[in-house]
């Protein structure tokens, strides 16, 4: 019922009030011994408070249907509805429904008795006053997970939600607790399995990187086995390249391009640069003496071979993997920064070759990063490296003839490169002795 709709009716019992005891008043010839004006002015006296009587009848009725209707609405929530006021303490609980009561297995009474999800209630009851003090200083909460227990000793997780009233009886609190138990346990059991999925993933990717690394060792040992002089070549260029690329890393022109993971393929990459030496006739691959001008270019046909293997390989894949690298390092380890290296390319781009006019090397930046880095590594180890034809230079001498080969032979920023971490480079050679 509205208010308008309220008022009209004590209207009219006012005036129907007034209208009766004028009536009256008639009837029995009140005329006689009052006059007119006393006897309207008591008519509509008693109007007013017939009226005024009508209408605060109909406003507690009201009230008392409203307050009944929402107590019904919270008391048959399935959801813990609480109120209380912001002290929380004994006393301050002002209604609890049904629900809430269930959650604890207590009664309402004695809840309503006690503090606000008292101590005996928390699996750890240190962490109460924490959560208490957030109740009663944040106006709206969403949700706190917080861990209880039952009256019968059964652990369960509580969702609490409540938000600050303004009473005229002042700040009251208003919240929910649902039981969110089931919740937890999906939660714990899903994090229990990507911990182990994850775990279990490392563990065959770490598989996976071993038995990768122990492969491409394996196929770099196959030039060993054809060119025995080459001793422990591959790894020890391999270092040098990792520690080159990781150096390069300082400089902000690859601080983005350089990754860990880039690092890392370098490194495992590096020794397949030689690859395509399996392909050259041994007269050539074993003469213990200076090459012939035309012995060296079947020589240079290994880079061509290297890399035509390892693009074919990598082609039956369907994702980019270390091959990436190793191709580009096999077909260019021997481009020189001033375009004066092999294999030569086309000028439109495509595969590259020897010997065919009008086809150049790569110059400059045009070089791979990674290739750059590798010849780099590759010479110095060649210099500090005995051989058949040659004896073993110092390492001073080698850093000597890599610095006058800077921005010839070399790409400057890769000399640099080499030149911070040379000390390191020294403990590699040391290592790795033929």
């Amino acid at each position: 019922m509205s208010s308008l709709l309220k008022l009209r009716i004590s209207i009219f019992c006012g005036l129907a009030a007034l209208a009766l005891v004028a009536g009256g008043a008639a009837v029995v010839g009140a005329s006689d011994y009052y006059t007119l004006l006393n006897i309207i002015f008591g008519a509509l006296l008693i109007g007013l408070l017939i009226s005024g009587a009508t209408y605060f009848i109909l406003m507690q009725q009201m009230s008392a249907k409203k307050e009944f209707s929402e107590k019904s609405v919270l008391d048959a929530s399935l959801a813990g509805i609480f109120i209380v006021k912001q002290g929380l303490g004994m006393g301050d609980v002002s209604y609890i429904n049904p629900s809430y009561a269930e959650l604890f297995k207590e009664g309402q009474q004695k809840l309503v008795a006690d503090e606000f999800i008292s101590e005996r209630f928390w699996v750890d009851p240190s962490q109460r006053p924490s959560v208490m003090e957030t109740v009663t200083r944040e106006k709206i909460i969403t949700s706190i997970e917080i861990h209880l227990k039952n009256n019968q000793g059964r652990e369960w997780w509580a969702q609490l939600s409540s938000r600050h009233l303004d009473t005229p009886e002042g700040i009251k609190i208003q919240g929910t607790l649902i039981d969110i138990t089931e919740k937890k346990k999906f939660e714990e059991v899903l994090t229990n399995y990507n911990e182990t999925l994850e775990k279990e993933i490392g563990e065959r990717t770490r598989e996976r990187d071993e038995i990768q690394k122990v492969s491409i060792l394996g196929l770099s040992k196959i030039t060993e086995y054809r060119d025995p002089e080459t001793g422990n070549h591959v790894i020890r260029m391999a270092h040098y390249s990792k520690m080159i690329a990781r150096a390069l890393r300082d400089n902000p022109k690859y601080r983005h391009y350089i990754t860990d993971t880039y690092v890392d393929e370098i490194f495992i990459s590096a020794p397949l640069h030689d690859i395509g030496k399996v392909g050259i006739e041994d007269a050539v691959l074993k003469k213990p003496g200076k090459l012939t001008p035309e012995e060296f270019e079947m020589m240079k046909y290994h880079t061509v071979y290297g890399g035509d293997t390892l693009r074919d390989v990598e082609r039956q894949l369907t994702f980019r993997s270390f091959l990436t690298l190793g191709k580009e390092i096999a077909y260019n380890h021997h481009q020189k920064w001033d375009g004066t290296g092999y294999p030569n390319y086309p000028p439109e781009g495509g595969h590259c070759t020897l010997n065919i006019p009008g086809h150049k090397p790569l110059k400059g930046t045009e070089i791979p990063l990674s290739s750059r880095i590798v010849a780099l590594a590759d010479v110095y180890d060649a210099l500090t490296s005995k051989r058949c034809y040659k004896s073993a230079v110092p390492p001073e001498k080698a850093k000597a003839i890599i610095l006058e080969e800077k921005g010839r032979h070399f790409d400057p920023d890769i000399v640099d490169a080499f030149l911070a971490c040379e000390s390191e480079c020294l403990t590699i050679l040391g290592k790795y002795k033929d």
